[in-house]
C-alpha cells in the first residue's frame, strides 16, 4: 500500500517513488503488477484518447468517469486525479469538483498554476481536508498563455519566481508538486527547499519520484519526447516494461543526462 502517509516519509528516507499517467482499468491492472507507486488519472486523457490538441477541452464527467475506471483495479496505491480546465476558477467550484473525484476514488486532486489565486486555492482546499498536488513549470491548462510547451525557468526570472512558487505552495499545504520541463538543476533545488515531495517529469534525477505518461512508456503516444522512454523496446511484456522503469527509478537511473534539461 502506497499512500499519502507513506508519500511524507519519501523525504525522510530518501527513497524514490515511481508514477503513472494513465486513464482506464486495463493499464492500471498492469500498472499494479508491474510495481508502480502512484498513478495520475491525467486530463491528458483529452489529447491521448480523444485526440484534442491540449487538456483545455477535458471536463469533469470525463475525469469522475476515467478516475472511477482507474479506482477499481488500483489495489490500494494512491491515485491522484486532475482537476480540468476552469473546474477551481472558484474556491466553491474548487471544493465541489474536488469533492466529485474523491467519490470516484481518488486519493488527492491536482491543479496547475503558481499564481497566487492557485496557491490561494491550494490553501482553501487543505482546509476542507483535501489532499492537492500541485502543478509547475510547463502547466498545459495555461497551453495559450505560455504559447505552447516548452522548458521552463531557464531565465533567471522564471527560475526565481517558479522556485518562489513552489515555496509558497508548500507553505499552503500542497503534499506532493509536480515539475514539468525544467532544468534538473531548478528541479534539485525545489526538491531540497520544500517539505513536499516533488514528482518530475523533466525535472532531473534529483526529485523525490518521476512520472511518465503509460502511452509514452510503451511507445504508443506517437511523439518524441525529451524526458519520455519508451520501456517496449527492451521487452515484450507491458507489465516487466512497467518493472524497468520503476526499477530505473528508484535506483535513479533514470532520468539521464539524455532525459533532462541542462
Amino acid at each position: 500500500m502506497f499512500k499519502i502517509t507513506q508519500l511524507r516519509k519519501i523525504k525522510e528516507t530518501s527513497n524514490k517513488f515511481a508514477a503513472l499517467v494513465l486513464y482506464d482499468n486495463a493499464f492500471c491492472n498492469a500498472a499494479v503488477e508491474g510495481g508502480i507507486d502512484l498513478v495520475v488519472v491525467g486530463d491528458s486523457v483529452v489529447m491521448s484518447v480523444f485526440g484534442s490538441k491540449t487538456t483545455i477541452n477535458a471536463t469533469m464527467n470525463m475525469m469522475v468517469d476515467h478516475t472511477n475506471a482507474v479506482t477499481q483495479s488500483s489495489n490500494n496505491i494512491m491515485v491522484v486525479a486532475d482537476l480540468p480546465y476552469m473546474s477551481y476558477s472558484t474556491f466553491e467550484d474548487a471544493r465541489l469538483n474536488s469533492a466529485k473525484l474523491m467519490k470516484a476514488g481518488a486519493d488527492m486532486v491536482k491543479l496547475e498554476g503558481d499564481q497566487p489565486w492557485v496557491i490561494e486555492t491550494v490553501r482553501h482546499l487543505t482546509e476542507y481536508g483535501i489532499p492537492v498536488c500541485a502543478h509547475i513549470g510547463l502547466t498545459p491548462q495555461f497551453y495559450h498563455q505560455i504559447g505552447g510547451n516548452k522548458i521552463m525557468g531557464r531565465n533567471d526570472t522564471e527560475y526565481q519566481r517558479i522556485l518562489t512558487a513552489a515555496k509558497n505552495l508548500d507553505s499552503a499545504g500542497a503534499e506532493m508538486i509536480v515539475l514539468e520541463c525544467i532544468p534538473a538543476n531548478l528541479g534539485e533545488e525545489i526538491t531540497q527547499s520544500i517539505n513536499a515531495v516533488t514528482l518530475g517529469a523533466g525535472a532531473g534525477v534529483n526529485c523525490d519520484g518521476q512520472i511518465m505518461l503509460m502511452y509514452d512508456l510503451i511507445g504508443l503516444s506517437g511523439k518524441s519526447i525529451k524526458f519520455a522512454k519508451n520501456y517496449l523496446v527492451e521487452t515484450n511484456s507491458i507489465k516487466q516494461a512497467i518493472n524497468n522503469y520503476v526499477s530505473d527509478v528508484k535506483s535513479a537511473k533514470f532520468p539521464d543526462e539524455e532525459h533532462s534539461y541542462q
